[in-house]
Formats: C-alpha cells, structure tokens, sequence
C-alpha cells in the first residue's frame, strides 16, 4: 500500500492535445503532482470529445474518471434554476456529476482537491483541503473583451460544443451576455476564493491583486515553465516573424487581426523583406482576416515540431489584443532563443526587462521599426536571444517551478500532521 498522500485533481478538459495554454499548465501541474502525490484525474469531457487516456496514465496518473458537460438543455436547465451560477459553471453542472464526485471523493478521501478553474470548483462543497486553480482572473478577461468591442462568443471555444441556434442568438445578444457573465463570474471568484484554502494563477501580479481585493494571502502565482531550446538559426532570403498561439481563442484571433491591419502596413513602410508565419490551430476566420495579404502572412495551423518552423526565423512578432494572466507565447518565444517583440499587455505577469530581454511596444510603428532594427542587426538580436533565454532558465525553469507549486499543495497536505 502506497504511503504517499492523495490528491484528486478535477480537469475541466483533457490535457492531450496540448493546443493552448490551459492544457499545457494541466499537464505541468500533473507532472508535478506525480513526482510526490498518488494522484486521481476526474476530467470533463465535451461533446463528442475523444482522450488519449495512454498519454495520461503516462503521467503517472493512479487512477482517471471521465464526466460529460451538460447537454444543452441541462445548460438552459442551469441558467434558469441556478441564477448565482455563471454561464460557465452552467456548461458543466449536473446533479450527477456532482453526486459522482461526492461519491468518488469520499470513497478515496484525499489529502488534497485541486479543482481547475471556477467551472469545476462548484462540485467540491467547502473544504479545508480545496486548492483552486483559477488560471487567471476571467472577470478581467471579460472587462477586456467589453472595452475592446471583442466580436467572439462570451462562452469562448465552448461555444462551439453548443447547438447553432443557441450560437446564432448569443451573436445577437454578445454584449448582454458578456456584460452578465463578467458579473457572475467575479461573483464566482469571490465565493470560490473564500471557500478554498489555496487559490492558484498563472500570474504572480494577478495573484497579488486578488489577495489585496480580498485582504488575504490565499493566491499564489506559479506560472508556466518553459524548457530552453539552444537551436541554430538559419537566415533565409525572406526574413520570417513568427506568431504562436490556439488561433480559435478570441484573444488571438484579435492580436493577429490587429497585427494584419496594423502593424503590417507600418512594416511595409520600412522594410518589404519578410512575411509574417503564423503557427497554431485555426478555422475560417483567419482566412477572412489575412485576405489580400496572403502574400506577407502564411498560416501553418497546428505543426508537430514547433522548433523546426522556429530556427527557420528572424523575430518572434508577439503582441497581444488582450487577455491576462501570464502571455504563455511570449515564454515560448524566448526559449525558443528569438528575440522577442511584443507590447504592454503581453508582458503583463513577466518581470523581463524592456531593451535586454525582450523589446516592447506601445504603438504599431514602434512594433516596425524595432522588426527593423533587430532584423539589421546581428549583434542586437544575439543579445535579446541570449538574455532572453537566461531570463526563462532563471525564472521559469521546471524545478523553481515545481518546487513552488508543490509548496502551496504540501501546505494544504500537512493540515493532520
């Protein structure tokens, strides 16, 4: 019989594939947890959603329990009946799905609960052994998307897990619901922080904020680690700028949209050398977004070896439209060794510094003339590729991090000793 402690993790999405930040910090946090706990995986699954369950149990998993998310009908069910809920936690919630977990809870009776995200925390009653991983503070996700007059669905890529009827009217109504849905979720966070003894976010700032909102030190901020790749670099005759990132998330499709109809004109000015290569799953709104371009913006979709198309480039082109929490694409581009250009909200939650490791812009020509210069100058862009990659080594390696995230969990664990 195993003598090390349990913890019950509750995923709201599998971690495989790894397609965007979310399920990259799911699969960080089970690495982590593996090295020390006997850990339990309870994971939600969408409508017709496949798992790789191989790949999980690999992790070190002891054993892993699938849900589904409502239906829709048990969605409107929710948002009728339950008006303390967000649209979010109505996606998930079901009388069976949390008579399952209850039951599965009690009958493993863990050391820890580590619930993902606010939708999947609303399972687990109060607890003294509940750690909540918020990723990053939606309420200030959505206030972005409203202020930045965002034209994506309030319910992100859930969405698309819906019927059609229900997609065409939430177009119709998007600012309501939006506006609706920042308020129950901030609701949620407060009701979520106060019910759980650790809270969990990608960004260190974010978690400082909510612990001065709430006159706590609950949150702890452990970002993503990130592993250095020492590639070679080849120049080609066409310079390449790389943009990474899910190109079905609103905050993506608008970083690039704003890079296509903003930045792409000011580079045009100064330079016509290039072409801008864009990696990450993408639908057919891309394709709207990049017409008439097609020449200067190339659209890879998902590629298998990230590092390859990556030694391919000159500078890694990563402004962001909005969002928070910690830009998970920046990390990735400066371990990459690129130099790195990106704006003030991308490196919001990064403690980099502007001019040694990475360069950031306030305006669509600051953004052109530093793609010039770095592309002019062999020795500048050593010199960003350099710091940027001791940047990530010293503040987002897997063992500084692992060893933070495992001091909030052990805090918990060590409650009976």
């Amino acid at each position: 019989m195993s003598c090390r402690k349990k913890v019950v993790y509750i995923s709201s999405r599998p971690p495989f594939p790894k397609i965007a930040g979310r399920e990259f910090m799911i699969c960080q946090s089970l690495e982590f947890l593996t090295s020390k706990y006997d850990v339990y995986f309870v994971c939600f699954l969408g409508r017709n959603q496949s798992v790789d369950k191989d790949k999980i149990s690999n992790l070190g998993i002891l054993s892993s329990y699938y849900l589904n998310t409502s239906s829709f009908f048990r969605f409107v069910y929710n948002v009728i009946l339950f008006r303390n809920k967000s649209l979010q936690e109505c996606l998930y919630y079901s009388p069976s799905g949390k008579k399952f977990l209850d039951n599965a809870i009690a009958n493993i009776n863990p050391d820890v609960i580590i619930c993902d995200m606010l939708r999947t925390s609303q399972f687990v009653d109060d607890s003294d052994v509940l750690v909540t991983d918020l990723d990053d503070l939606l309420s200030n996700r959505y206030e972005n998307m409203l202020r930045s007059n965002s034209n994506y669905s309030v319910l992100g890529t859930y969405a698309q897990r819906l019927p059609k009827v229900f997609s065409q009217c939430e177009k119709l109504l998007r600012k309501i619901l939006l506006s609706y849905e920042c308020k129950k979720i901030r609701e949620s966070e407060k009701r979520i922080y106060s019910k759980s003894n650790k809270v969990i976010l990608t960004s260190p700032i974010e978690a400082e904020h909510i612990n001065t909102i709430y006159h706590s030190d609950k949150a702890t901020g452990v970002p993503q680690a990130v592993d250095c790749s020492e590639l070679e670099f080849s120049d080609g005759i066409i310079k390449k700028l790389l943009f990474i990132g899910n190109m079905t998330t609103a905050q993506n499709i608008e970083s690039l949209r704003f890079i296509v109809k903003e930045v792409l004109p000011e580079l045009i000015k100064v330079t016509k050398n290039f072409e801008i290569v864009v990696v990450g799953k993408y639908d057919e709104r891309l394709n709207e977004i990049i017409f008439g371009v097609e020449n200067k913006v190339k659209l890879l979709g998902f590629v298998d070896d990230l590092k390859a198309v990556a030694s391919g480039c000159s500078v890694a082109l990563m402004p962001v439209a909005f969002g928070t929490g910690i830009k998970t694409k920046v990390l990735d581009s400066m371990a990459l060794g690129l130099p790195t250009i990106t704006n003030d909200v991308g490196i919001e939650g990064i403690n980099a510094v502007h001019g040694e490791d990475l360069i950031v812009c306030k305006t669509p020509a600051d953004i052109a003339g530093s793609v010039c210069e770095l592309l002019s100058s062999k020795k500048l862009s050593r010199q960003l590729s350099n710091n940027g990659l001791s940047f990530i080594k010293n503040n987002h390696s897997k063992k500084i991090l692992c060893n933070k995230y495992l001091s909030v969990i052990d805090n918990v664990a060590r409650r009976d000793m």
